[in-house]
């Protein structure tokens, strides 16, 4: 049974889509050095103001983003110091062509970081890498608070994601004692807990479980699309997008106006 098909036997009104949270886990990753301390030598770097230490605070500056970029690809499941797998380049396509890293570009494709954040960083990376110019202390001021808010920004994804949430609509998610009844139950498995995360999904219907309950890797084309669709449903925000976006992925054929979707929250986990 297809995910297409799950849908259809669930009776899911993509109309009218209710979402679900369960449990939630901190999924934080470190290195030996996190981009707390790279900003802390940035700011030490700025206090002096020759040369040397300008462009010792702008580097430092860089690499706490590059750092923070590294730290959440790595807790959701990516190897950020190696190879991307080749579906996250498939999944890039979407977005309009850019210079950035590849991996800040995953950022903005999971909603991680908004286009016109990341687009400042290029300037701090054209400044270092191609055009080998002293930079002046306001834009090394500019550098470390781009920096700053980009971390500080961003580092909720790491404090907390969702295991698991579901979807179905009306009112047949639950059954009357309990329990799913109607609903496509989306449950994740972060790699700082199981060495390698992924995706499980399993459909319910009349209070049954359906068969199979298929598994999504890192090297599966939906493992991004669920990604991005689990941040959204951990920040209860900006649903539509990512929702329509895993319909498409499943073969659901339905014009992104249709879509509307919404949280709702129950007490008794089932």
């Amino acid at each position: 049974m297809t995910l297409q098909e799950m849908t259809k036997a669930i009776g899911i009104d993509w109309r009218d889509t209710q979402v679900q949270v369960n449990n939630r886990l901190p999924v934080a990753f470190s290195f030996g050095l996190n981009p707390g301390d790279f900003l802390a030598f940035a700011e030490e770097d700025f206090q002096q103001t020759d040369n040397r230490n300008l462009v010792n605070a702008i580097t430092n500056a860089k690499r706490a983003i590059d750092c923070q970029a590294d730290c959440i690809l790595s807790s959701l499941g990516y190897d950020a110091l190696g190879a991307f797998p080749a579906n996250v380049m498939t999944y890039l396509k979407r977005l309009k062509p850019n210079d950035l890293p590849v991996k800040l570009r995953l950022l903005q494709a999971l909603d991680i970081a908004p286009p016109k954040l990341l687009a400042k960083t290029r300037k701090v990376r054209n400044m270092l890498e191609h055009e080998y110019r002293l930079p002046t202390k306001d834009e090394v001021e500019e550098a470390i608070e781009l920096a700053q808010y980009l971390c500080n920004s961003t580092s909720s994804v790491m404090r907390s994601v969702v295991e698991s949430f579901a979807l179905s609509s009306g009112k047949t998610m639950f059954g009357k004692r309990g329990g799913y009844h109607n609903a496509l139950v989306i449950r994740y498995g972060p790699c700082t807990y199981y060495g390698k995360a992924f995706f499980i999904i399993n459909g319910w219907t009349e209070g049954k479980p359906l068969e199979p309950e298929p598994m999504y890797e890192i090297n599966d084309d939906l493992y991004p699309v669920l990604l991005r669709l689990l941040l959204a449903v951990g920040s209860g925000t900006k649903l539509k997008e990512p929702l329509f976006d895993f319909l498409q992925a499943i073969g659901c054929t339905i014009p992104s106006t249709h879509v509307k979707v919404s949280m709702t929250y129950r007490m008794e986990m089932p």
